[in-house]
């Protein structure tokens, strides 16, 4: 039988491994990822019912990856759109396999400012009264811990969080 570690103790273990340099840990394996998606885009509606998600997913291959923490990627960025997005307008959620494979989240309402974008994924970064953004650096360093990248494309009509990530096979040791 598996133990699964509560999740305080998975924060602390990753805080842990921060504070050492050694980012998010990680548990790479063949993973389908729909289950995971629907999963948590099912948890979200149950704080959100009147959000709606509209989805595109193209995923047609297994992707090595640590399923749990991309579970853990997609709903920070999905609770970060349900929180600074324009709520009468859907949350896009696109997902895809290609030679730079993955996902993106996007919202209607205000433009991120230029000037907060460069530190939107830092630590404790703020970003208007809304207080710390800690999910986006969350976020941020799960995709990095999968070699990949997560950028922000921010303009009045749109704010388009993307996670790009290598489709070739990694390990757990990155």
């Amino acid at each position: 039988m598996e133990v699964i570690p509560r999740p305080h103790s998975r924060a602390r273990q990753a805080r842990r491994n921060q504070r050492h340099g050694g980012g998010i840990p990680t548990n790479i394996v063949p993973s389908e990822n729909y289950p995971i998606f629907h999963e948590t885009m099912a948890e979200l509606q149950l704080s959100m019912p009147d959000a709606i998600i509209e989805t595109d997913f193209s995923v047609i291959e297994s992707i090595n990856c640590d399923p749990v923490r991309i579970g853990q990627l997609v709903s920070n960025l999905l609770g970060n759109a349900f929180s600074h997005g324009d709520l009468s307008q859907p949350v896009r959620f696109n997902a895809w396999t290609d030679n730079d494979g993955w996902d993106s989240v996007s919202n209607a309402g205000a433009a991120i400012p230029a000037e907060v974008q460069d530190r939107l994924f830092h630590p404790g970064a703020k970003f208007g009264t809304k207080g710390k953004v800690w999910a986006l650096h969350i976020a941020s360093e799960i995709g990095k811990a999968h070699g990949g990248t997560l950028t922000v494309q921010s303009t009045d009509a749109e704010t388009r969080f993307t996670f790009l990530m290598p489709t070739s096979p990694m390990s757990n040791d990155g």
